[in-house]
């Protein structure tokens, strides 16, 4: 320096530009100022950065402006120094910068002539010094349960700043009392928070307060308030008074108990705890099943029932999670509450006793039927109007009733019966639907005209409506309705209808035939039975005028005899000529069944087989019943299977010394014959004389003392088709007192299939009848 003076003192007294003295540098102001390490950084409260704080300031040229002067100032904390001289580099060094004891961001701001700039520290919070609970504990909690809430703790730096910084663990110890504690850690989060959300305290509520507290490593423990401990959920539930048996209904005594305790043995008395019971095994239900448990810890259940069907039981008892299962209970019927309905019909008929007899049972109110004594049972009607009859039974030892004969009585309808018994509960059945009952009462429906004629049907023939004792119609079809004469002799012809599907008989052809002296007057009888009739009032009664009428034929006059399948029809009609044979007009043909079970006769003439059996069937012309014609028809058994008749096509005359052929023939009906018997009995009349013959494979003897003659057919191999067993010669002899309807009687007493199938009650034997 002394040099440089000496040297600026030597060159001096010159002046201008050219006098080769000292150049001063050019004065620069400073633009911006820049701080080396960034303009924010990162530090902790009271503590001093790690970096010294540096700033550099330039001109606008950018260029390092030396030797000015920078101030600095903090909104926090402490500067080593408040300003410093930039150097030639433009470097102003302030030292360290101890931050304020706050949490956030502070300020440093420095500042050269006009330009200044700031640097911002983030102070972080220091090292935990303390902890503090943020989430109290509640001032009970159940044992072994999750506290709730959960407790929060957080913790503080030196300063009480929130020690906001995940990581760290926090531990819950237990400061007083014995107790359990489990979910004893738990670690802050980003904002410092530790929530204990998997703690527990166990223990017994008997050893009162416990205390709680909260620390972490290095920080010393906070306490909680003490807290109190109640019961926890159910883990165990003991059984008292359980019974082996008990009845429907009735209240179980002494009443079941149950002690419930925690997993740590505490009675579960506050807060109560409520324990209900359900049918575990065997069906069913409960009565009076929940409960709640007292400051014992006891739940009592005073009307505990078993509800339902007898049998063998088992309970369950069940509080919180925890259920437990009784041994087996044998339920028993409890106490008679109702008569339970266990068969009735669903239809009945009027006046008749129940097809299907009523069974009822004294039940408990569960149908379980109730026995011991004898008690009254009675039946009423609860809808649907009539009569009862027949309306008590009594139950047995095992508490059934049956009625036997009860019957209703009044009009057609659905009715409605209840049950019931002293001191028990009516109980109604299911409908019933009477229907009208037996033919008690017959109604004319289409009259008679006033006056009817010998030997012409009626002009108008009776219908006669069935109904039963109620006057209700019975729709029946198929009953018999039958007209006699009242008040005079004679004949009825057609004598006989069926009722249809409305219960209406009409006849057909109706006739009376004189026997004697003709009466002047009639009354009609039409009966069902024996109980059923109705008497029309007096008919006149006309001789018929004369006619022309002197012969009948009715069908072939050279064929009186046929056969005729069950529900078939044989076309016949009657011819009626006069003494010239020439047809006669203008008179009606009657005709007639001797019995209509076997064959009916339609007004046309034709036969119509109804069952197994043989009728006469005449015909005559209307007004001249002396003069008539008639055909012998023998209906089938079964129309399938095989039938034994003759080839003769009339009666046969017992007349002395008449003789008559025929065969026997045996028609299979596609049904293969192995072995046939046939018997044929013979009236006295014709044992004088006879003669037989037999074919292939028949044997044939006569037993005098029967007066029958006995064929027995055998084929190894099966006969199908006609086969003719034999042929028969018979001689009349003197008629012996004879007797109308007299027959030759063929009867198949045996008849076996090839694969021996007996179809002798199947097959039908055609008799010959015998005319004088």
């Amino acid at each position: 320096m002394a040099l440089t003076a000496v040297l600026t003192l030597g060159c001096g007294g010159g002046g201008g530009d050219g006098g080769g003295g000292v150049v001063n540098p050019p004065v620069l102001t400073p633009s911006t100022v820049t701080f080396e390490s960034g303009n924010s950084v990162n530090g902790t409260v009271g503590v001093a950065l790690a970096t010294a704080v540096a700033v550099v300031v330039r001109a606008s040229d950018n260029r390092p402006v030396p030797r000015t002067t920078v101030t600095f100032s903090v909104s926090a904390g402490t500067l080593a120094s408040t300003s410093a001289q930039t150097d030639d580099n433009g470097r102003a060094a302030v030292g360290t910068w101890t931050l304020g004891t706050t949490t956030g961001a502070q300020t440093l701001t420095a500042q050269a002539g006009s330009a200044n700039a700031q640097l911002v520290a983030t102070a972080a919070a220091g090292a935990a010094a303390r902890l503090e609970i943020v989430t109290p504990l509640p001032a009970s909690v159940r044992a072994g349960a999750l506290i709730s809430p959960p407790p929060a703790v957080r913790a503080r730096d030196q300063y009480n700043n929130i020690v906001n910084r995940a990581g760290i663990v926090v531990t819950a110890i237990l400061q007083a009392g014995v107790a359990t504690l489990s979910g004893t850690d738990a670690t802050t989060d980003a904002s410092g928070l530790a929530t204990f959300s998997a703690l527990t305290i166990g223990g017994a509520v008997s050893a009162g307060v416990r205390t709680i507290g909260f620390t972490s490593n290095g920080v010393p423990a906070v306490a909680a308030t003490p807290i109190a401990l109640d019961p926890g959920t159910a883990a165990t539930l003991t059984l008292q008074n359980v019974p082996a048996i008990a009845r429907a209904g009735v209240p179980i005594a002494p009443g079941v108990t149950v002690s419930v305790t925690d997993q740590f043995n505490n009675p579960l008395s506050r807060p109560a705890t409520t324990v209900t019971v359900s049918v575990a095994q065997g069906g069913g239900a409960v009565g009076g099943g929940t409960a709640s448990t007292d400051t014992d810890g006891r739940a009592t259940f005073p009307s505990l029932s078993i509800d339902g069907i007898i049998g063998t039981k088992q309970l369950r008892f069940a509080a919180d999670q925890v259920s437990t299962t009784t041994a087996a209970i044998t339920l028993f019927p409890g106490d008679p509450a109702q008569v339970a309905v266990l068969s009735q019909p669903a239809r009945a008929e009027n006046t008749v006793a129940f097809t299907t007899p009523v069974r009822v049972v004294v039940a408990d109110r569960f149908t379980n039927a109730v026995g011991g004594q004898s008690r009254d049972v009675f039946a009423a009607l609860a809808a649907g109007g009539g009569s009862l009859l027949s309306s008590v039974a009594h139950s047995d030892a095992a508490g059934f009733a049956t009625f036997s004969a009860l019957r209703l009585v009044g009009v057609v309808g659905a009715k409605t019966i209840a049950y019931s018994g002293p001191g028990l509960a009516s109980t109604n059945g299911p409908p019933i639907q009477l229907d009208a009952g037996p033919v008690r009462l017959l109604s004319i429906v289409a009259g008679l005209a006033p006056t009817v004629t010998l030997g012409v049907p009626f002009p108008q023939q009776p219908a006669v409506q069935l109904a039963d004792t109620s006057g209700n119609l019975v729709q029946r079809a198929g009953v018999t309705v039958r007209a006699t004469l009242e008040n005079a002799i004679g004949e009825m012809v057609n004598d006989v209808a069926a009722s249809d599907a409305q219960g209406i008989a009409l006849f057909s052809q109706l006739t009376i035939l004189p026997i004697g002296a003709a009466p002047a007057s009639i009354r009609v009888r039409f009966g069902s039975g024996s109980l059923a009739s109705v008497v029309t009032g007096n008919i006149t009664v006309q001789l018929p005028g004369a006619n022309s009428v002197a012969r009948v034929d009715y069908g072939d006059p050279a064929r009186r005899l046929y056969l005729v399948d069950p529900g078939q029809a044989l076309p016949l009609v009657a011819v009626l000529r006069d003494a010239g044979g020439s047809l006669v007009n203008g008179v009606t043909p009657v005709y007639s069944s001797s019995n209509t079970i076997a064959a009916t006769v339609l007004p046309s003439g034709a036969i119509v087989g109804q069952s197994g059996g043989s009728a006469w069937v005449r015909a005559f012309g209307a007004g001249a019943p002396a003069i008539r014609d008639s055909v012998y028809v023998t209906v089938l058994r079964d129309a399938t299977a095989p039938v034994v008749y003759t080839s003769r096509l009339t009666p046969i005359p017992v007349r002395s010394g008449v003789v008559s052929d025929f065969d026997v023939l045996l028609d299979t009906r596609g049904v293969p014959v192995g072995a046939a018997t046939i018997i044929i009995g013979l009236p006295p009349e014709l044992v004088g004389g006879i003669s037989w013959a037999g074919t292939n494979g028949t044997i044939i003897g006569f037993d005098s003392r029967l007066n029958a003659l006995r064929i027995s057919y055998v084929a190894s191999a099966g006969a199908t088709g006609v086969v003719n067993l034999a042929h028969v010669s018979l001689t009349s002899g003197a008629p012996q007192s004879f007797v109308l309807n007299r027959e030759i009687i063929i009867t198949p007493v045996e008849m076996v299939s090839l694969d021996l199938l007996n179809l002798a009650t199947r097959s039908t034997g055609a008799n010959i009848p015998l005319v004088p």
